[in-house]
């Protein structure tokens, strides 16, 4: 799941950096400052877990939804310009979504699912658009997938109460819920019981052919002699077939590295080298990790990670160091661990770029979808940049051909998602090219919208002026922030640089023909020119869409 100390304290230990004149660096000065550094409280921030996973509670009805998702049942999967009957379940020891539609199967890990939307969310998705208002209480959408922009599995349950088994079962498995369920034992498990269906096909054993198909999978090449070497490692009744335990074994074997467990069976005390005790792993921790643990720790990643052996094979050990719960993170820093309560300005903040672009900014899609994906990552600062549209502001990189999307759907989309993964504070930075009658409608937008959380004068408890430091976090717990600069100096070198890499302040903008070398063609294509650079997209006419409707 996303980190989410998403603000840290910032070091002041550069308070030695000179200026040309050999004053201290003003700014640096001005961070020391002890009336920069005023508190409001002077108490730690209590460690808590993200309102999305805070707010959710198992219902005790969970049992009967795993069941209810573990039998195939009937739904209608939507895409934006059709809709189709498919058989879908999930499959809790693979863990995997399976669906079936128009002869193909479709397989989505759960690990790979970051929201499920209901109701009129889930009908707002770009899939469901050919879907009726009437269907909104059976309407659900997993949204999944490791890119950026994340695939949308819109489905229509057939009865409200379905939909919900459905959607609460499904987040309730989510990496997010229940990250122990994502361990890497539990994972390499699920892996290689899926790999052991699809390669049995139900059947108890598995032959040399199948095995020498499924090592170009895993990128691990062996000729057959060594594949039937490897085979006779761990057959007890045949070389020339595996069944699921052999299988296992094998791939274990296959992935022992003999320099790697050549130098950690200096730490076994057995005579065979091959594996460690509970004491030789705290012996090992000792003296090459320089940590005390106890033996009930040894004995725990045993239990764990030695398939019920008494010892930890070497191989098993070394997979165990590379797993997540050997990792150099401290996992109590995945929540807010530090002391919130100093002014704003003294953290570094998860800030966006051109948020609202689900790829490049020359030609890519705009959707408020980026800025979902983004506040559930932990983005607390989000850029808006506004032009005037058909009547109303809209949001795009402008002088591109980036698609254009309304302000007013950005806006509330930001609203539905601003707290889901922090009560700290949203900073809106807003990039301004409208007219004054459309500010004035951004500016009601953003009342109408975001209501008392939007700060639109210092905070009752924190004085800027006397103080003359911002608020804290603390402080500004689940409140919205503009930011917006109406006018610019010709002196402000930051934004002039800004205006040289950006491509939305351009000189000129339109289309050119290019002439191909290789075969004297003709292409068509988009231009932008800024104060320093000339930008050309692909050719415009032959260029398709890269959108996948595929799953998984």
């Amino acid at each position: 799941m996303p980190k989410l100390n998403f603000f840290s304290k910032s070091s002041s230990k550069s308070s030695k950096k000179k200026t040309k004149n050999g004053d201290k660096d003003k700014v640096v000065k001005k961070l020391v400052d002890p009336n920069m550094m005023l508190k409001s409280q002077h108490l730690a921030s209590p460690p808590s877990d993200p309102p999305m996973i805070r707010d959710f509670k198992l219902p005790p009805e969970l049992p009967e939804y795993v069941k209810i998702m573990e039998h195939t049942t009937l739904m209608d999967k939507y895409t934006s310009s059709k809709y189709v009957s498919c058989s879908i379940s999930v499959n809790f020891t693979t863990l995997t979504i399976n669906y079936s539609m128009s002869g193909r199967q479709y397989s989505i890990p759960l690990i790979n699912v970051n929201e499920v939307r209901t109701g009129l969310r889930a009908l707002n998705c770009k899939e469901f658009k050919l879907a009726k208002h009437a269907l909104r209480e059976r309407a659900f959408t997993i949204l999944h997938g490791k890119a950026f922009k994340l695939k949308q599995l819109c489905l229509v349950a057939s009865s409200p109460d379905e939909a919900k088994a459905w959607s609460i079962g499904i987040w309730a498995h989510t990496r997010f819920v229940k990250p122990d369920l994502y361990s890497t034992n539990i994972l390499q498990r699920a892996f290689l019981n899926e790999d052991w269906q699809e390669l049995s096909g139900g059947s108890e054993a598995i032959n040399l052919k199948v095995l020498k198909n499924w090592l170009v999978k895993i990128n691990r090449k062996l000729t057959v002699k060594e594949l039937k070497d490897f085979m006779e490692v761990v057959s007890k009744y045949s070389t020339n077939a595996l069944n699921e335990p052999e299988f296992q074994e094998l791939y274990h074997n296959l992935l022992d590295n003999a320099l790697v467990t050549e130098y950690f069976s200096q730490f076994s005390s057995l005579s065979s080298k091959s594996a460690m005790t509970p004491e030789d792993v705290q012996r090992f921790y000792h003296e090459e990790q320089s940590e005390n643990v106890t033996i009930e720790f040894c004995r725990k990643v045993i239990s764990i990670y030695g398939n019920g052996q008494e010892n930890i094979p070497l191989s098993l050990f070394v997979e165990f160091l590379h797993s997540t719960d050997n990792h150099i993170w401290q996992p109590a820093h995945d929540r807010v661990y530090q002391d919130m309560h100093y002014p704003l300005a003294c953290y570094f903040i998860a800030s966006s770029h051109n948020t609202y672009l689900l790829g490049d900014q020359f030609k890519s899609e705009s959707s408020v979808e980026a800025y979902i994906r983004c506040l559930r990552d932990g983005c607390r600062c989000l850029e808006i940049d506004t032009w005037d549209g058909n009547g109303e502001p809209i949001v795009y990189h402008g002088h591109t051909l980036t698609s254009r999307i309304k302000f007013k759907d950005v806006v509330v989309a930001i609203d539905e998602h601003a707290f889901d993964t922090s009560d700290y504070p949203i900073i809106l930075s807003i990039e301004d090219h409208c007219s004054l009658a459309n500010q004035q409608r951004m500016a009601r937008e953003f009342v109408h919208a975001f209501g008392r959380k939007l700060i639109i004068a210092p905070l009752d408890d924190c004085n800027e002026r006397e103080r003359n430091c911002y608020p804290s976090p603390e402080q500004l717990r689940g409140r919205i922030i503009i930011k917006h600069k109406k006018l610019v100096s010709d002196s402000d070198e930051a934004y002039s640089r800004r205006l040289e890499d950006d491509l939305s302040f351009s000189k000129k903008n339109d289309y050119l023909k290019i002439r191909d070398d290789y075969d004297n063609s003709w292409s068509r294509n988009y231009f932008v020119l800024t104060e320093k650079k000339l930008v050309i997209a692909d050719d415009v006419e032959n260029g398709g869409n890269d959108d996948d409707d595929d799953d998984d």
